[in-house]
């Protein structure tokens, strides 16, 4: 029998299953033509029924993900498994919060091709010689994703990250951000404090990208959530990121909220290109000190030092009310 491929199971473990159902579906195919040529006993010869093949699960992709990444790939399909350089230049930067989606949509898409190819040679096994370079290749390119995101992650671990936050402005320069904390009740303070450190060390706690194609500015926004709460950034440079809005989140499907959230993009895009222009401005960095200072006491976390957390947490001198 065939067996059923479990996409959480390891790249390696998945091809093997593939090539062995390829196989079975050889031996079925023998055995059918076994029956196809054996002499009939009766006038009318009945066609032989062939054994019925489990579809092999796929991992499944959102349309969205398919949009956001068919450029890469395009690219991908035309990469040789040897060619490291190539695959290189096409992932995006690794410090991206999107390197890691990237090779695990591409690594999905070589599952995707291997399984087509095993499908044909079930169908046509004079091509198995010719498809099975293919195939090989594939395994490659899947490898070689692998060892790329392995080796990234030992960086990391090795290095202690730390993202710079700033507070965005409204257009008439008050802190959203300071009011948003103002006018939200006092429990939710400490989901909202680790909400911004996973900004800060760089986990981004249940990240999720705005997808609204009819506001080019919210869609290159990005928040991250847990129990109720969001927090909306917008990443400005390698390890900067502008703090937008914070709120309570109660419904995931209210116009009210999608257009409010409209409203909030539009005024940042307006105040964006003065913020890049500032972000080498120490008299301006210096005052985004204060804002961050005065945030982190609004939350109930005292700072004597006045800077931001990285990763590891709180320093000594710091304690929450």
């Amino acid at each position: 029998m065939f067996k059923q491929i479990n996409p959480e199971q390891d790249i390696d473990s998945i091809t093997k299953l593939l090539e062995d159902n390829c196989e079975e579906a050889k031996q079925v195919r023998t055995q059918i033509r076994e029956l196809q040529q054996a002499p009939s006993v009766e006038e009318r010869e009945e066609e032989p029924k062939r054994e019925e093949r489990k579809p092999v699960e796929e991992v499944t992709i959102s349309e969205e993900a398919i949009d956001e990444l068919a450029p890469y790939i395009g690219d991908y399909h035309l990469i040789s498994g040897d060619d490291v350089e190539s695959m290189m230049a096409l992932l995006p930067d690794p410090d991206s919060y999107e390197y890691r989606n990237v090779i695990y949509r591409l690594q999905a898409e070589s599952l995707k091709e291997i399984k087509e190819l095993i499908e044909y040679i079930v169908e046509d096994p004079s091509v198995e010689e010719e498809l099975r370079e293919q195939i090989e290749n594939e395994r490659k390119k899947i490898n070689l994703l692998g060892k790329l995101l392995q080796t990234e992650e030992e960086k990391e671990e090795q290095e202690v990250q730390r993202n710079n936050i700033i507070l965005a402005p409204t257009g008439s320069g008050r802190i959203r951000v300071l009011d948003d904390i103002d006018s939200i009740p006092r429990e939710y303070y400490g989901k909202i404090t680790d909400l911004i450190q996973s900004i800060i060390d760089g986990s981004f706690r249940r990240f999720k990208r705005f997808f609204l194609n009819t506001n080019a500015i919210l869609a290159d926004m990005a928040e991250v959530k847990g129990n109720g709460i969001r927090v909306v950034f917008k990443r400005l440079n390698k390890d900067t990121y502008a703090l937008v809005t914070t709120f309570i989140k109660r419904c995931d499907n209210d116009r009210g909220y999608r257009d409010n959230m409209a409203s909030i993009a539009g005024e940042y895009g307006r105040v964006e290109p003065a913020i890049m222009r500032n972000l080498a401005n120490p008299e301006f960095m210096a005052l985004q000190d204060e804002y961050v200072k005065e945030m982190w006491n609004r939350l109930g976390i005292k700072d004597t030092t006045g800077k931001t957390y990285g990763k590891g947490g709180k320093n000594e001198n710091t304690r929450r009310d």
